[in-house]
């Protein structure tokens, strides 16, 4: 959960610099993801692990998400 709560943050500082409008279902499932991750780590982890993400460029945000690791 701590892997999706950065990808989440990652995703959210990138939408704005591109423009990039979610659907109403995407949106939902994107809240979903946030309760989710939140619930599972607690709000400090959470939190930690969100504002990590958002730090991310595009170019570690996507290597990230493709690390199996």
């Amino acid at each position: 959960m701590e892997r999706t709560a950065r990808l989440l943050g990652a995703g959210e500082s990138l939408y704005v610099p591109i423009y990039l409008a979610l659907s109403a279902k995407e949106r939902d499932e994107h809240n979903q993801a946030i309760v989710a991750a939140r619930a599972a780590l607690g709000e400090e982890a959470f939190s930690a692990a969100y504002e990590e993400g958002k730090k991310m460029t595009l170019d570690e945000a996507v290597a990230y998400a493709l690390d199996e690791t």
